[in-house]
């Protein structure tokens, strides 16, 4: 059997370098050096790993090629190049100095990718100019002038049956949807994912951990197995899913924070996140409560048992509108989309509530006053993409190793033309989501941290731009942030 010489990270490794021995000709070992492409959608495609290894082996051997590199993308769709990390390290390496292959073995069309025709001649082209030959192992292209028609329709036929299969699944997504069945991901915390067959019969129901693992149970609540972050409840297509009441200690910490936010206490989205931190709950992801994490708690209509999706479009090619699939534009590209509600579908009482519909619209109705509160107060500036703190989420907390943030305080007095007086400072991330009990909020001022970094920053400018590299950094740096109102922010 060929000989196959992988690196860590799919491209080839200088020890494999060292390996491939070439020929004047350019042969290694006397054959056609020569890298392998293996790509996978999903774990259930017919056409395996490793029955593409084998196929491409066995050509290699028979055609006077020898393997000395190898790259795979498992589990990853061909429908765009640029999210393929095996596909861009291999053309990262077909276009460096030091490739010690010529050519790339790939068993079909459709494993090269299922890209637009336009998009995989681009591809091609780069191959090409680096000096690099595709060759599809299992076509049967002859050479001839033929090849480059027969590979056009074939590559448009592999995209089209892409965009077939999306049709398909937009229409099985709205049937699942109307009947209340989950169309998909993470169980909201609080609630399990009941697997059904075709039948009806509950036959396995699948909880999340603290730790991102995921336990899979019996209908009884039997352990099966433990499932370990990252890897995926193998299923059929044939099954259904649907929500129900997880861990009861879960479930009651759903009804506390409800509970807490619209109650007497009328606790924040932080009070009660540090509430939970201090009492050691844990959390959804398993790293503490965060303000984020009980703002989409209170937010979300599934703990009324009602299920909306399509919210959002992530598809590549159709979305969903008026209940049927419309094409999108942007060339099967992946992007998110938010949908106008009267596209959004919903299913009331699709599974059994946590919480009471009446103590849900208090929750919306508190959020509503608190938000509008804020606005009028002036407290929320919707600034993000402005902020002047040049080091927000660069610096890392010495206590907690959270990311630091800019924050700024305001005092009550303002001046006489009105402005407010504020001070800026840079303060964990930690403890501003998820309160005092993950960290304490020390404050560290803004302008000598910054001052610090622009000095070092324009000392290694200067050392390539000359003596005007510090200005040059100055001038750039105040142009970005010349629509940035300072006046009433002193240092």
């Amino acid at each position: 059997m060929t000989e196959r010489l992988l690196s860590t990270h799919g491209a080839m490794s200088t020890d494999t370098r060292k390996n491939a021995t070439s020929d004047d000709d350019g042969r290694a070992n006397g054959k056609i050096p020569a890298a392998v492409y293996l790509r996978r959608s999903t774990d259930r495609q017919e056409k395996s790993l490793e029955d593409q290894r084998k196929e491409i082996i066995r050509y290699a051997s028979e055609h006077g090629f020898g393997i000395v590199a190898e790259f795979v993308d498992d589990g990853v769709s061909g429908t765009s190049g640029e999210t393929r990390k095996g596909f861009l390290s291999m053309l990262e390496e077909a276009q460096s100095p030091g490739r010690a292959w010529c050519s790339i073995l790939v068993w079909d069309v459709k494993r090269f990718g299922r890209m637009s025709s336009d998009e995989v001649g681009y591809y091609r082209w780069l191959f090409k100019q680096a000096g690099v030959e595709i060759i599809y192992t299992s076509e049967g292209f002859t050479g001839s002038s033929a090849d480059k028609f027969l590979r056009f329709f074939k590559q448009e036929a592999a995209r089209d049956e892409s965009a077939t299969l999306s049709k398909a699944v937009i229409r099985g997504l709205v049937s699942l949807a109307d009947q209340g069945w989950w169309p998909g991901g993470m169980a909201p915390y609080g609630y399990d994912l009941a697997y059904y067959d075709q039948t009806g019969r509950l036959f396995q129901i699948v909880r999340a951990t603290g730790a991102r693992d995921k336990v899979v149970l019996d209908p009884e609540g039997n352990t099966i197995r433990t499932v370990r972050r990252g890897q995926k409840v193998k299923g059929s297509h044939a099954e259904h899913v649907r929500l129900m009441p997880g861990a009861d200690e879960r479930v009651e910490v759903v009804r506390r924070i409800f509970n807490w936010y619209t109650g007497d206490a009328r606790l924040g989205f932080k009070a009660i996140a540090d509430r939970l931190n201090r009492d050691g709950v844990p959390s959804p992801r398993g790293n503490g409560w965060a303000t984020s994490s009980i703002r989409v708690i209170l937010m979300n209509p599934v703990y009324i048992g009602r299920v909306v999706w399509n919210r959002r479009s992530m598809g590549k090619f159709h979305r969903i509108a008026d209940r049927r699939e419309v094409e999108r534009d942007g060339c099967g590209k992946r992007r998110v989309d938010w949908n106008d509600p009267e596209d959004w579908l919903v299913c009331e009482n699709a599974h059994e509530a946590l919480i009471d519909p009446q103590t849900f619209e208090r929750a919306q109705a508190v959020m509503k006053e608190r938000r509008d509160r804020a606005r009028a107060t002036g407290f929320l500036t919707g600034k993000a993409k402005r902020s002047p703190y040049l080091l927000s989420g660069l610096m890392k907390c010495g206590a907690c190793g959270g990311s630091m943030h800019g924050r700024t305080t305001w005092k009550g007095k303002r001046r006489k033309d009105g402005t407010r007086v504020g001070t800026r400072y840079y303060v964990c991330g930690a403890a501003i989501t998820k309160g005092k009990s993950v960290c304490q909020p020390i404050q560290f001022a803004q302008e000598p941290l910054d001052d610090l970094v622009m000095d070092l920053v324009g000392k290694r400018m200067a050392a390539f731009l000359g003596a005007k590299g510090r200005a040059s950094l100055l001038s750039l740096v105040e142009e970005q942030l010349a629509t940035q109102d300072t006046r009433d922010v002193q240092p």
